[in-house]
C-alpha cells in the first residue's frame, strides 16, 4: 500500500496552476514518475462532507481487513446497506477505496492533509462568500 494522497484544503487557483505547470515541466523533461495524487477541497466544510465520521469509520474497517462486498462491510460497521453503498461510492470517487469486482480494499494506508489559512485558504471569508447564492 502506498502512502496515499495529499489532501489540500483551501488555496487558490494560482496554487493549482503552479502545481500543474511544475508537473508539465517535469513531464517535458522526461520525468514521468507519478507523484502522489492530490485531492483539493475549496473549504474545510467540503473536506468534512467527503470524509465524514461515518466514512472515516468505513476506512478504518477496511484498514483492518478488505471487505468481500458492501453488504459485508455494512454488517461490519453496523450501518444500513444503502448508506454504506453511498459512502463507498463517494470514497471510491476520491480514490480512498479500490473496488475489484465486489471486493473493497483501502487504497492507501494514510493521507497527508494540508490546511491553508488566510485570504485564499480554507478559512477565507471571501471563499465562503463566493459559494453563497446571489440574489
Amino acid at each position: 500500500m502506498n502512502k496515499g494522497p495529499l489532501i489540500q484544503i483551501g488555496g487558490s487557483a494560482e496554487d493549482l496552476g503552479e502545481a500543474f505547470i511544475t508537473a508539465w515541466h517535469r513531464a517535458a523533461a522526461g520525468d514521468l514518475t507519478p507523484e502522489r495524487p492530490v485531492l483539493v477541497f475549496e473549504s474545510l466544510n467540503g473536506f468534512k462532507a467527503a470524509f465524514s465520521d461515518a466514512r472515516i469509520e468505513i476506512l478504518d474497517a477496511l484498514a483492518e481487513a478488505p471487505a468481500p462486498s458492501i453488504t459485508a462491510l455494512a454488517g461490519r460497521v453496523g450501518r444500513p446497506y444503502r448508506r454504506v453503498h453511498d459512502d463507498v461510492a463517494a470514497l471510491t470517487e476520491t480514490g480512498a477505496i479500490r473496488r475489484t469486482g465486489r471486493q473493497l480494499t483501502l487504497a492507501a494506508s494514510e493521507a497527508t492533509v494540508t490546511v491553508k489559512f488566510g485570504r485564499s485558504g480554507a478559512g477565507s471569508r471571501d471563499s465562503e462568500r463566493a459559494t453563497e447564492p446571489t440574489e
